[in-house]
């Protein structure tokens, strides 16, 4: 951990991360800081994609963290097209990497041809198809069809991973070291943003209007009080990410010497998912948690791993309970937020907006369930959400669902659902032999596993944040490099 992180680069790096998020919040009042901040961007990400593809895609790598859900920390509109930075990024990338695979006259990576995921990627690929040519001929207006698509074509970078893990200079392990070291800074700025956020909301609520709208209306996150405690949630999208960074975490308690850098990563890490109050986090971290331990029951000295396991888990538990109890108003009674929160209150808006959906949704499955109704496919249903019907709204009609897996079915049917789940279930087989041996690695695939289950509540997969994810792990397992990282000591 002191390679990725140290004194001197928490500094550096939350220094930048103040500035980036300063700035963006100042361009949330003055447009021409986006023009500037993105012809920055432009230029940089240009600079360093030609250098080494690789580079680029850290830069991306880095968005998908900082920018959330949105990717617009920075973005304009040209035309009436939204122009956000992850955009931007994404699609430099690929045009570089069209221009250096023509000039290379090897565009295509060999891994496409040879790696066993060829198979799941095909299915992939085949269930989208599915999806939007039942939209054109169930009639779907091709603009609804883009918006409702368009995060699938973030599975596009999968191509410029897999070229650059074949042919740019640098090796695969060190490509996948700087792959851990910027995604860990991009994760400690968001850890500290997070607690920001909280500290502010709760000891200068009456100067908050001006945060909470920046914070929003740029879809960084959500902010609310729970309940009728003090205590304020604090849920970032991006978030997600803290679910590798956690089973890496414990992955690494399980060795021998484990430093101090790491037991305080992992308390803050805990102190930001209780923060977080998502409890499709707490099911996908308790899903994926059943398995971990499992694996290390069965694995060698489980013994000395359970108890060390067991001591510096609780030990950093305790310690991110502490640092929300100091940051917060509530001190030892921070516990009781974890109460009020687990309780299912059907009445909660949250839930019943998701239950009043469920019938819907199940309703019109059951009219089309093989291939579905295509992207696009809007269901009309009567809320009983306050917060719409507040705003005069009783019966809403959208086409993105909470029900993640039931999103993939009503649009492309169970054919779909089989074909991705194909996908998926390969990336896990093929991800277990790359992974196994080596705490990153298998603390990157628990947290897959993690990212898959919490795909049932709060959709993931088809969202940059989780793609993301899933493709450049798929893009070293593809490669199957089965060398120790540097960065893993034992």
């Amino acid at each position: 951990m002191e390679k990725i992180i140290s004194r001197y680069s928490i500094l550096v790096v939350l220094t930048l991360g103040a500035f980036l998020y300063a700035l963006s919040f100042a361009a949330y009042y003055n447009e021409w800081l986006h023009w500037i901040a993105l012809a920055v961007l432009i230029g940089g990400t240009i600079w360093l994609s030609w250098k080494n593809l690789w580079y680029g895609l850290l830069v991306i790598a880095a968005e998908l963290i900082l920018g959330s859900l949105a990717g617009g920390l920075f973005a304009v509109s040209v035309g009436g097209v939204f122009l956000g930075a992850r955009k931007v990024i994404w699609l430099l990338i690929l045009i570089i990497w069209l221009i250096k695979g023509i000039k290379k006259k090897n565009l295509i990576p060999t891994a496409l041809k040879t790696s066993p995921l060829k198979w799941g990627i095909a299915a992939l690929l085949l269930s989208l198809v599915i999806g939007a040519v039942v939209a054109v001929v169930n009639g779907v207006p091709l603009s609804v069809l883009y918006h409702d698509s368009n995060a699938y074509w973030f599975y596009l970078l999968l191509l410029p991973i897999l070229w650059s893990l074949e042919n740019e200079p640098i090796d695969n392990v060190k490509k996948e070291e700087l792959l851990y070291y910027f995604s860990t800074q991009a994760i400690v700025v968001v850890i500290f943003l997070t607690l920001v956020i909280l500290a502010v909301f709760t000891h200068l609520e009456g100067y908050t209007e001006q945060m909470y709208s920046w914070f929003r209306d740029f879809r960084i996150g959500e902010v609310g009080r729970l309940g009728g405690t003090s205590f304020y949630r604090v849920f970032i999208q991006s978030q997600i990410l803290l679910l590798p960074a956690l089973f890496i975490s414990l992955a690494m308690a399980l060795k021998k010497y484990w430093t101090r850098n790491w037991f305080w990563f992992l308390a803050l890490v805990w102190a930001v998912l209780i923060t977080s109050l998502s409890r499709s986090f707490a099911v996908g971290i308790i899903g994926a948690g059943v398995l971990f331990v499992i694996w290390v029951f069965v694995s060698k000295d489980s013994g000395q791993k359970i108890s060390r396991l067991a001591k510096r888990g609780l030990a950093s538990v305790f310690v991110g309970l502490i640092i929300l109890a100091m940051i917060t108003t509530l001190g030892l009674d921070v516990l009781g937020i974890l109460g009020v929160r687990s309780s299912f209150n059907t009445e909660e808006p949250a839930l019943r907006s998701r239950w009043d959906l469920w019938p819907a949704m199940t309703a019109e499955i059951k009219k089309s369930p093989l291939v579905g109704y295509g992207f696009g496919k809007e269901i009309i249903y009567k809320s009983s959400d306050p917060r719409l019907i507040e705003q005069g709204i009783e019966e809403y009609t959208t086409y993105s669902f909470e029900w993640g897996y039931l999103d993939i079915v009503l649009k492309m049917g169970f054919a779909g659902l089989l074909l991705m789940l194909f996908f998926y279930g390969q990336v896990l087989w093929h991800g277990w032999k790359w992974s196994t041996g080596n705490a990153y690695r298998i603390g990157w695939w628990f947290g897959l596993v993690a990212l898959f289950i919490t795909h049932f509540f709060t959709p993931y997969l088809n969202h940059p944040l989780g793609i993301g994810m899933i493709v450049f792990f798929a893009g070293f397992v593809m490669t199957l490099d089965n060398k120790k990282t540097l960065l893993d000591v034992s």
